[in-house]
């Protein structure tokens, strides 16, 4: 990914990839070493991205053996990376190296953990869901009940037994419905 504050006149933009098979940073991606580059007009292998680019040096970050990005530095002045340069900075992408791969394990946790919070919601939302679905049956047998009682005791009377049919009904409705759900 390109990450700078110059104009890209080569075509890439701000976010952009790299093509592994091409250019000073596509050789350090497939080779993993370093590449200083002392004057690009006499490398084949430079593509123009900063037409002001006179010398490049290209790092890769590793971790454990494993490429995870590189450092890629151009100046305007030919052989800009000398020896001392080259040493400081292998030290500095040792560190950006551990940075990146911090912030990979960081962004990867950081995902777990919103996935768990996740399913931790959807199955509290489930037991909480089969709680009520049980506590309504168990309210709809114990008023079922209670109506057959009534009209066992009510003599007869047909307004409270037409009353008490309409609650039968709607209370086995919501039995049914509790044994569909569960």
């Amino acid at each position: 990914i390109i990450h700078t504050p110059f104009d890209l006149s080569g075509g890439l933009s701000e976010g952009g990839c790299v093509d592994t098979e091409q250019g000073i940073t596509g050789w350090v991606i497939r080779n993993k070493k370093i590449l200083n580059i002392p004057d690009v007009a006499q490398d084949n292998r430079y593509r123009c991205w900063i037409p002001s680019t006179r010398s490049e040096i290209a790092l890769p970050l590793l971790k454990n053996e494993d490429l995870i990005g590189v450092l890629n530095i151009e100046s305007p002045h030919t052989e800009a990376f000398d020896r001392d340069s080259v040493e400081i900075l292998k030290m500095l992408t040792a560190h950006a190296a551990s940075a990146v791969y911090n912030a990979g394990l960081f962004e990867k946790y950081r995902k777990t953990r919103e996935h768990l919070e996740f399913s931790n919601y959807m199955a509290s939302i489930g037991e909480f869901t089969a709680d009520l679905i049980h506590w309504f049956g168990n309210k709809a047998g114990l008023i079922r009940g209670c109506a057959e009682n009534i009209i066992a005791e009510s003599g007869g009377n047909p307004s409270i037994e037409e009353d008490i049919a309409i609650i039968k009904r709607h209370m086995s409705e919501v039995v049914e419905m509790k044994k569909k759900v569960l």
